[in-house]
């Protein structure tokens, strides 16, 4: 089984705990742990050994702006992939069968499998009969050709990354950009002295006189700020308003 986690929630902006196989682990059963870091990878360092999830997945365009339609997917180097890579299952043999093709490499599609394949996830296949030979690694998983232009193109990302100081630094402007549009915000009223906006989450109770007497860094939420416009009877101003 796989339990699915993000690493910071989009509307109260609190990070995930670090994630324990073992308290996920029942009896005869494996637990694998997903961690979605795509939000939070965006925007501030990500410490995999703390948090310490099997598998961990991030979006570059997230991080960069381009390209699009690409990401990575981490994998911890000690856990066991094995019962994970059943995208095509081998059938087993049977005494009655007179085909002449061998039945331990023929496809034979299971309730928990892929029915289908792509270019690269197999090694050999034949066209008028259900033969194939699956490859024995992650590349099973992939199907079709790679992004490589997108690849390719990685590597400017990571060298602006560095030329602005690196995700600590994007971290603190980020946040900082964040508080300034919350102070103004809350400062937002109409008329009748009713307020114009309602902030959820973790900034709509931010002390934020706090943080500017006390510069408490580490105490800022994350920089996603999630709102809603009111209009002055009390009424919200809708989405496609």
């Amino acid at each position: 089984a796989i339990f699915h986690a993000i690493h910071q929630c989009n509307m109260r902006f609190d990070a995930m705990p670090p994630l324990s196989t073992g308290q996920l682990s029942a009896e005869n059963h494996r637990w694998y742990t997903v961690l979605d870091m795509a939000r939070a990878a965006s925007h501030s360092p990500i410490n995999l050994k703390k948090l310490n999830p099997d598998f961990a997945c991030v979006s570059f365009y997230k991080m960069f702006g381009f390209p699009t339609g690409l990401g990575a997917l981490f994998v911890k180097r000690t856990i066991d992939l094995h019962p994970l890579n059943r995208g095509l299952r081998l059938s087993q043999n049977t005494p009655k069968d007179k085909s002449p093709i061998p039945h331990q490499c023929r496809y034979s599609p299971t309730v928990d499998s892929h029915t289908y394949f792509g270019g690269g996830s197999v090694d050999a296949i034949l066209p008028h009969t259900d033969f194939v030979i699956p490859k024995q690694s992650l590349s099973s998983l992939v199907h079709g050709t790679v992004h490589f232009q997108g690849i390719a193109s990685l590597s400017h990302g990571f060298a602006e990354l560095s030329r602005v100081g690196g995700m600590a630094e994007i971290s603190k402007h980020s946040r900082s950009l964040a508080l300034e549009f919350v102070q103004r915000l809350k400062l937002l009223r109409h008329g009748n002295g009713q307020p114009a906006i309602i902030i959820y989450g973790s900034w709509s109770n931010f002390p934020l006189e706090q943080f500017y007497r006390n510069n408490l860094d580490d105490s800022l939420p994350g920089p996603t700020v999630a709102f809603n416009a009111i209009r002055f009877d009390g009424t919200y101003v809708g989405y496609n308003e």
